[in-house]
């Protein structure tokens, strides 16, 4: 089995050294970059999970582009008490979740685990509805148009 693949995208160079490197010893495949570098490195070789370390500053410009460049890769946010504003603007983006600094290792890999597996969750959510939907409306057709049985004379 390979080792899930983590982008860390850093606020700062050198910034997520230190969680990747927390990362690469339980067992996963991490690399930093900086938001210049993302569309590059997500066009030649998508990763599982983007962690997107966030500053107030430009946090939700920052988070729009990485959901614009990765829309179906899951997002998680790692930002500092100041940031915890941008919390609400990123669940509307669509990030899995977000975590305050300083992020212990076991509650990062949690999370990691938990935004890898939120997709499949979404789909059978999606899919739950739409089989409602139609049987609510197979019902009413059934109630409100019943089958003429034709008769010969």
């Amino acid at each position: 089995m390979q080792p899930i693949e983590v982008l860390y995208l850093e606020s700062r160079p050198g910034s997520g050294r230190s969680a990747a490197r927390r990362l690469k010893a339980t067992g996963f495949d991490v690399r930093a970059t900086a938001l210049e570098s993302l569309f590059d490195e997500i066009q030649s070789h998508p990763p599982d999970l983007v962690i997107c370390e966030l500053e107030t500053a430009s946090g939700a410009e920052t988070l729009g582009t990485v959901k614009s460049l990765a829309p179906r890769i899951p997002v998680l946010v790692v930002g500092d008490k100041k940031a915890m504003a941008l919390s609400r603007e990123a669940m509307e983006l669509g990030v899995c979740r977000f975590l305050t600094k300083p992020v212990r290792t076991a509650d990062l890999e949690l999370a990691v685990h938990q935004a890898l597996q939120q997709p499949g969750r979404r789909d059978l959510e999606r899919l739950e509805f739409a089989n409602r939907q139609l049987s609510a409306l197979n019902h009413a057709s059934n109630r409100f148009s019943p089958i003429a049985i034709f008769r010969p004379p």
